[in-house]
């Protein structure tokens, strides 16, 4: 497995991984799936007040979520929620007009970070990498974010 995943292979995973019969892709993604999968309803309406808070379109599907920390200037522990578009980071100590959020298409690349962490590269070299840590399972959060 490589240490960095590029924007195109983020988005060849995501044109495919919807009408693919491929069953190791389905199984896991499958295993990828939070805790919320066995509760349909619950999820809805979480994913529903998550779209409201960041302004998601209806046409856009959450996906799974991870715990995970955003570091900027201090830890912030949360949630990292992905999308079958974006990425967006949820906490209860960051306003969510401050929470890190992203379009795939804005990612240039994802790579790991230390022992627990990954680096979101963003396309404009402008804009700082989004960098989040403290993930139980580091590498089934990259695998959930390529089928997505």
């Amino acid at each position: 497995m490589s240490d960095t995943m590029t924007n195109s292979s983020m988005h060849s995973v995501s044109q495919s991984a919807g009408t693919s019969n491929d069953t190791s892709k389905m199984k896991s993604r499958s295993s990828m799936t939070s805790r919320m999968d066995d509760k349909p309803e619950k999820q809805r309406e979480k994913f529903e007040k998550l779209r409201k808070k960041f302004g998601a379109s209806d046409s856009e599907t959450f996906v799974t979520s991870f715990a995970c920390s955003w570091k900027k200037r201090m830890s912030n522990k949360g949630r990292l929620y992905v999308s079958t578009s974006a990425i967006y980071f949820d906490a209860t100590m960051v306003r969510s007009d401050k929470a890190p959020r992203c379009a795939f298409t804005d990612i240039a690349t994802a790579e790991k970070l230390g022992e627990r962490g990954i680096r979101f590269v963003k396309t404009d070299p402008k804009e700082p990498p989004l960098d989040f840590t403290s993930f139980a399972k580091r590498d089934d959060t990259l695998t959930a974010i390529r089928l997505t």
